[in-house]
């Protein structure tokens, strides 16, 4: 006669929340969208199943975040870009300070203020998302590997919102941080070529703000 073992609620919840996250790995190879549908479900109910204090309850709230940044990112409805706002901001809210992945959780409630202002134009939402990566920056400790990125996500958000606004003050602190992002990043890195060419982007930029050719120079090095 065989025997099963009945998994515990916590074990049925873990269990729904690795099928969530399998799905939303899943989706970018087959582009499947119902894929992001039944991930956005399972992890819906999963929060529904994680109390407030348990220890998890932030990693899966930004998971669920993911999963509706994942979907709005396919079908364009900008109900879940809002959804997509609220539970990163839970799960930032619910992360201390001390915590290693608080800047990461961060960093994902910013591009969730700025792909909401890819679609609205409206500029609190990009100031939002300057003043959270920058946060995510300064949480990240000097050495670690994340740190550069969050420099070169930074310097990102600086740049577009010169693009919109043409305060010179903008690019000035993109170039400032996607420099520190290479500075930080070894030439054998898999980052380096992104920031490089964040850097570049940000020196043309300036270039066509101001006509400067060293600028232009520094772009194409």
């Amino acid at each position: 006669m065989a025997y099963h073992t009945q998994l515990t609620r916590s074990e049925q919840v873990e269990k729904l929340h690795s099928s969530a996250v399998q799905l939303m790995k899943h989706f970018p190879q087959s582009g499947d969208w119902t894929a992001t549908d039944a991930a956005v479900q399972l992890m819906e109910e999963v929060i529904k199943l994680t109390p407030d204090d348990h220890a998890d309850k932030a990693s899966r709230l930004d998971n669920l975040g993911n999963a509706f940044f994942c979907r709005f990112e396919h079908l364009g409805k900008l109900g879940d870009i809002e959804n997509a706002i609220l539970v990163h901001q839970q799960a930032v809210d619910l992360t201390p300070d001390g915590d290693a992945s608080k800047a990461r959780k961060l960093n994902n409630l910013g591009n969730a203020f700025l792909k909401r202002f890819g679609c609205l134009d409206e500029l609190g939402d990009m100031n939002n998302a300057i003043l959270i990566k920058q946060q995510a920056v300064d949480l990240t400790p000097d050495g670690h590997a994340d740190k550069a990125v969050q420099l070169s996500n930074l310097g990102t958000t600086f740049r577009k919102r010169f693009e919109r606004l043409g305060k010179l003050r903008d690019i000035e602190n993109a170039i400032l941080v996607e420099q520190q992002a290479v500075d930080l990043t070894p030439d054998g890195d898999t980052h380096k070529a992104a920031c490089l060419s964040n850097l570049g982007i940000a020196f043309q930029s300036r270039f066509q703000h101001l006509g400067k050719l060293r600028d232009i120079d520094n772009a194409i090095r």
